[in-house]
């Protein structure tokens, strides 16, 4: 599918966005202060727009246990890192994370089609102390619910699959484009601000078999000394029955 990121995607006023919602904080001097500080690094991160490819892989991961709980083992040994996710025209995550604390705001864009000046988002901001995850998640799941999970479980897919698995970087300046227009894989950056475009261009297995197929899946795999360290493994599809017959097709 061709895409354009224009004004009706929010993406363009994204970092007068995060600078507007400091402006308007208010309460405790310190805290906002603390919140102010974090907001300024997501207005100098990079702006990442994730491929329909990409996305569709980081929707396969598993990050929870078996109590449905997210295991955030799984990303405590990753370096610093601190982004803005463009997942789609409306949601935007900007986070950082350097080991300690998790910090990220989720903006849901609203754009008037008919007065593209006029913008309005909802936001949710959080700051983990990584020591003491598995309890904030509690509270803060009693407090605010489902939604809120699907969130976090969707950031940490997202820094899970963008930094343990060999993807791409196109970088896309303002009024440039990527892909070819007539296979439908053009991305078409109308904006003033440049983005990069985070893809994936490698092969994968096919299976067709007269018996029951096992979908491909990620799964996080433990090894190392004591199984200390963390690698995403792709399982390839596969029959459990029967012939199975193997083809490649590239994704793109």
């Amino acid at each position: 599918m061709n895409i354009k990121i224009n004004e009706t995607w929010g993406t363009p006023k994204l970092k007068s966005i995060i600078h507007d919602f400091g402006s308007h904080l208010t309460g405790d001097e310190k805290a906002v202060n603390e919140v102010k500080d974090n907001l300024n690094k997501f207005i100098k991160n990079k702006i990442y727009l994730l491929s329909d490819n990409v996305k569709e892989q980081i929707e396969k991961i598993v990050v929870t246990d078996d109590n449905g709980m997210i295991d955030m083992n799984y990303i405590k040994h990753l370096p610093h890192v601190s982004e803005n996710i463009v997942w789609d025209k409306q949601i935007h995550y900007c986070y950082s994370f350097d080991g300690n604390d998790l910090v990220f705001v989720v903006f849901k864009i609203m754009i008037d089609p008919l007065d593209k000046t006029g913008i309005d988002y909802r936001h949710t901001y959080f700051n983990f102390d990584m020591n003491n995850f598995e309890n904030s998640l509690r509270e803060n799941k009693d407090k605010i619910g489902g939604e809120f999970m699907e969130m976090v479980e969707l950031l940490i897919r997202m820094i899970v699959f963008l930094h343990m698995t060999p993807v791409t970087y196109k970088f896309i300046e303002s009024k440039g484009k990527v892909g070819d227009f007539i296979k439908g894989t053009q991305v078409k950056n109308e904006m003033r601000l440049p983005i990069t475009l985070v893809d994936i261009n490698w092969n994968h297995i096919t299976i067709r078999t007269e018996g029951f197929d096992v979908r491909g899946h990620w799964r996080l795999q433990r090894h190392g000394k004591g199984w200390s360290e963390v690698y995403l493994k792709f399982i390839q599809p596969y029959g459990k029955n029967g012939y199975v017959r193997k083809y490649k097709k590239e994704l793109v």
